[in-house]
Order: structure tokens, then sequence, then C-alpha cells
């Protein structure tokens, strides 16, 4: 048995779930995941999802921020796990946060990039964002991890007081040009790449306005295909774990960063997003693109071609002025 095995049988011990099958899902860069399956003489009688933190002294662990979101969506009838409990419920719990939630139908859907996803997928993916989008929130940046201060308030609560401190508490330290003091010049893909970093630095100023514009509300910006289960052709959502509170574009230019401009358009379509959104869409784009750049470097994951054309991609889409 492994000493993640045995970290997972004592969170089950400890919340009454003796006895219950267990079976690995996979590993994250934070979480372990594993699959619950209760005995029969559980009430419940339903799989569930077991997620376990890394780091035992993770005290950045999104879980119990995860778990307010997914109840708000739970009650407008979306289609994500439901909580279940989590490390916060047991007083004096001595190891890792841990979250327990319903298992979701399905495998993880196909990547769409290169490939077409078919109508019934997209107005899904629509559907999920414009239910997200609509849950009640104040304030901005990540979900502050307790209910609201009065009883019954059910708006989701930022940790900060306006989007630019959001977006800086959102990225807990990473760079995000040109919203942080980070310089082009110190970009470990730019340094080479004289004619790119130019054409970045030229719309510095329309990505700052891009942020400050459009509606704000809660954004998951990590839908790709790991995070949606494919159930034969019924969809769910998970992982929360990247959701922040900030302008609606940031969704949709995250969004085609994973799944390809094609698709991202056809889910904007679905979704009906104005046609003057396009062109902060692709500003934002440009900003998520040079992090996610700087991250591949930075865990040395060979994405360049990927990485370089999506900027390029997102610059073009940016109207001359």
């Amino acid at each position: 048995m492994s000493h993640d095995e045995q970290t997972a049988r004592l969170i089950l011990d400890a919340l009454g779930l003796t006895g219950a099958e267990l079976s690995p899902l996979g590993l994250g860069l934070s979480s372990s995941a594993w699959r619950v399956s209760p005995s029969q003489q559980d009430v419940s009688g339903r799989d569930l999802a077991l997620r376990i933190a890394l780091d035992s002294a993770d005290p950045a662990s999104t879980y119990r921020s995860e778990h307010l979101i997914m109840a708000r969506l739970a009650a407008v009838g979306a289609s994500s796990p439901t909580p279940v409990r989590g490390s916060w419920d047991l007083e004096g719990w001595p190891g890792p946060p841990f979250s327990l939630t319903t298992l979701v139908a399905g495998v993880p859907m196909p990547s769409p990039i290169g490939d077409p996803i078919d109508s019934g997928r997209i107005v899904q993916i629509a559907d999920f964002l414009r239910a997200l989008h609509a849950l009640p929130v104040v304030g901005f940046g990540p979900v502050v991890p307790v209910p609201g201060p009065e009883e019954g308030d059910q708006a989701l609560r930022g940790m900060a007081t306006d989007r630019l401190a959001g977006l800086r508490t959102w990225m807990d330290g990473a760079p995000l040009w040109p919203f942080d003091n980070s310089r082009l010049e110190e970009h470990p893909a730019l340094r080479d790449r004289a004619e790119l970093r130019q054409s970045v630095a030229e719309i510095g100023a329309r990505i700052e306005a891009a942020n400050g514009e459009g509606a704000a509300c809660l954004v998951h910006s990590d839908v790709h295909e790991e995070n949606i289960l494919d159930d034969r052709g019924r969809l769910s959502f998970i992982d929360f774990g990247e959701a922040f509170i900030g302008a609606i574009d940031w969704e949709f230019a995250t969004l085609a960063y994973f799944v390809g401009w094609p698709a991202a358009d056809q889910i904007m379509g679905a979704y009906c997003r104005p046609a003057e959104a396009a062109s902060r869409v692709a500003a934002l784009a440009v900003s998520f693109g040079l992090y996610r750049w700087w991250q591949d470097r930075q865990r040395g994951v060979d994405d360049e071609l990927h990485d370089e054309a999506f900027i390029r991609s997102a610059l073009d889409r940016v109207p001359v002025r």
C-alpha cells in the first residue's frame, strides 16, 4: 500500500467510509485523485471523488472555495460535481487538505485543437459558462473560502476590491504582463524574439483597457479537455481551482488557448458574445498566452510551437488602429 493510499484510507476512516473501495483516478500538479466506491451498507451508494493535496502543509488549497462554487452551481442545475465533505469539516484534522465530491460520469473530451467540436457539445459548453457567469458575485480575484457574512448570502466574494488587484491575487506572484511589474525583455521566450516582443509591446495599453471593460463575473479560466468529462455526448465540468472573479472576456481568452480559436469562436457564437468583445478577448489572450509560455519554460514543458503560434494568432485578431 502506497503512502498516498494510506492517507486516503485514513481520510475515509475519519469520514465513516471504512470499507469503501478505493482506486486511483490520476495525479495532478497539486493533488492526487481517487475514486471512492462506498460499500452497500452506505446510505448514498454513489461513487465519490477524493482529492488530496500533495503538500500536506499547503495553506493555499483551493478546495474550500471550490466547494462553495460547486454548491452554487448545483443549486442552478449545472453539470458539475456536488460537494460532500472537506478537511475543514473535521475539527483538528492533522492530515493534508482534501476534498470529497460526487463523481461525475465520463472521460476527458478529446482535444479539440485541430478537430471540430460537434454542435451539441458546443451548446453544452456555452450553457455551462452562461450558468457559471450568472452566479452572484462581489469583489474580484479568487473566491474567499467561507460563505458570506450574512445568513443566506449566496454571493461569492472575491479576495480583492478591484479588478487589477484581483488579477494579481489570482496569479499569486506569477508574471502577468502588463498587469504587474514584469518586463517583456525579461520574458524567457521573448529575449531572442525582438520582432514579436515589439508587436506585443505595442498593444500593452489595449490589453490593460480590455481588463477594465465588460461585465465582471466568476471565470473558470481552465476549461480544457481534461476538465470537460464526456459521457456519451453529455458533458460535465470539473476543477474550479483556477476560478476567479474578473472580466468576463478572460474566460474566452483562456478558452482559446486551451481549445483553439475555431472552437472558441464556435462557443462564443453559441454563448452570443457581442462582436465588440472579440478584440478584448484577443488582447487578453496575448497576456494569458505570455503567462502560459513563461509557465511552460518554468516547468520544462516543450510546447514552444503552440505557445508562439497562439501569441501570433491573438495579435492578428487585435484590430489595427
